[in-house]
């Protein structure tokens, strides 16, 4: 069996402050790779938004085969603060939202372009385009749920009942959905 682990947390700072178990580090540290952020290989971006897209297309039966030259652009000069998860989950929305052969500037999110949204009409403190094709509310709300699951925990450094408060649900649903969505305790 060969496992293969990730972290962007200083470990030896972990075990230092007993965070982390110093015989589990030594078990995993056998060959170390460091991985520099996305911004910092913009040559990946692009194509890992092609590989993000093409699996996306497949799982929302969207029609999308490559990515305008303008958005390629947009994506790399973007800073990607949240890494290649970031990239994943903008690349996944885009194909929530939209179904199209070619994904263009106009379905980037604002944060990318500088731009908003063309005007549609909107519910009260609601921002989220419709297109014409429709959308899968299940898969929508499922996918929002599990950003502010895993932005909570990530708040509360890992800590159920802490997150459980900042959601306003009982720590029984939480745990519920840490499970359903995988999301382990120490995010």
């Amino acid at each position: 069996m060969r496992i293969v682990a990730a972290t962007n947390q200083d470990l030896r700072q972990a075990i230092e402050v007993k965070r982390f178990r110093e015989d589990l580090f030594y078990r995993l540290h056998i060959v170390p790779l460091h991985l520099p952020r996305l911004r910092e290989r913009p040559k990946d971006v692009v194509a890992l938004a092609k590989c993000f897209l093409a699996e996306y297309s497949r799982k929302f039966a969207r029609g999308f085969k490559a990515i305008t030259p303008e958005a390629e652009a947009l994506l790399v000069a973007y800073r990607w603060p949240g890494n290649v998860r970031e990239l994943r989950h903008v690349i996944e929305r885009i194909c929530v939202m939209h179904d199209a052969p070619l994904l263009q500037a106009d379905h980037l999110p604002k944060e990318l372009t500088g731009n908003a949204h063309e005007a549609q009409p909107t519910a009260p403190g609601v921002d989220f385009p419709i297109p014409s094709t429709g959308i899968n509310l299940d898969s929508v709300v499922d996918q929002f749920t599990f950003h502010l699951v895993k932005k909570a925990m990530l708040m509360a450094k890992g800590n159920v009942s802490q997150a459980a408060k900042l959601l306003g649900m009982p720590r029984g649903t939480l745990r519920y959905k840490l499970e359903k969505y995988k999301i382990g305790a120490e995010c």
